[in-house]
């Protein structure tokens, strides 16, 4: 939920609360005072003296070459303000605050339902495929970069940032096709609640009445030589392609992701 936070007027937006923090920067829930619009302010903990600063603005620059609704934009840069570099983002939560994959996953119970799982990971390949036409790479895709807005949809925050902080450069064929495996990798959790790389079972022998396809896919995808060259293979793959190529039109019984989300969030009211 994060924690309410004294209004403190910050440039053009005021502060309404403090959010749980990301991976790489602490986030703060503001208005911006123009629009009356939510946004995230993440304050990344770099000294405006720091070298980093300019690796962090190499890469909002790379970020922002991205336009695909599966990755969450950075709208400003801001520096000088603090003493601390602060990007600003549209706020993509609802009343319960952000909710990232990991927090989406405990609360389902550790697994989705397999509409769910090809939804979910159809739109993550979306995102890391325009990421890759523009040779920015992310690394290990992990359930707290993947925030799950309103809509029940997937957007990967801050892509390919904390690599680059990291001091991680150039495009390679091999990281690409480690990020897709990694994005498998997850999916197989998200569908089993297991881990891959310790469970040496099928999906199918882990869900119950599973599409056989799944199989398949987790044994093209998992597999380190001769897996997924591309995300854009890895969609052609997934069980739902050989049903719909339109990721709007579900088999019957599928649901958006943050159904079971909200009726949980309801069962506490």
């Amino acid at each position: 939920m994060g924690e309410t936070h004294t209004r403190v007027r910050f440039g053009d937006y005021t502060i309404t609360r403090e959010l749980p923090e990301s991976p790489i920067a602490r986030r703060l829930l503001a208005m911006e005072l123009e629009r009356h619009q939510a946004k995230v302010l993440h304050l990344f903990p770099i000294r405006p003296d720091d070298a980093q600063v300019a690796v962090l603005r190499r890469a909002i620059d790379n970020l922002s070459t991205i336009d695909n609704r599966h990755v969450l934009p950075v709208e400003k840069l801001l520096l000088g303000i603090v003493h601390q570099p602060c990007a600003v983002t549209p706020y993509t939560g609802h009343q319960d605050g952000l909710i990232d994959l990991e927090t989406l996953l405990a609360e389902k119970g550790g697994h989705m339902e397999p509409g769910e799982t090809d939804r979910l990971l159809r739109q993550i390949f979306d995102g890391l495929s325009a990421a890759h036409e523009k040779l920015v790479h992310h690394g290990a895709l992990r359930g707290r970069d993947i925030l799950i807005d309103r809509r029940g949809s997937a957007t990967i925050e801050m892509l390919g940032v904390a690599r680059s902080l990291e001091g991680l450069r150039g495009f390679s064929t091999e990281v690409q096709r480690d990020e897709i495996r990694a994005v498998v990798e997850l999916g197989f959790t998200c569908l089993t609640g297991h881990d891959a790389s310790t469970v040496r079972l099928p999906a199918s022998k882990l869900v119950r009445r599973l599409d056989p396809e799944w199989d398949a896919f987790f044994a093209s995808g998992l597999d380190p030589i001769d897996g997924f060259d591309t995300a854009a293979q890895a969609i052609e793959a997934l069980p739902s392609a050989t049903f719909d190529r339109d990721p709007a039109t579900q088999r019957p019984g599928r649901s958006g992701l943050l159904t079971n989300f909200r009726r949980a969030g309801a069962d506490r009211a």
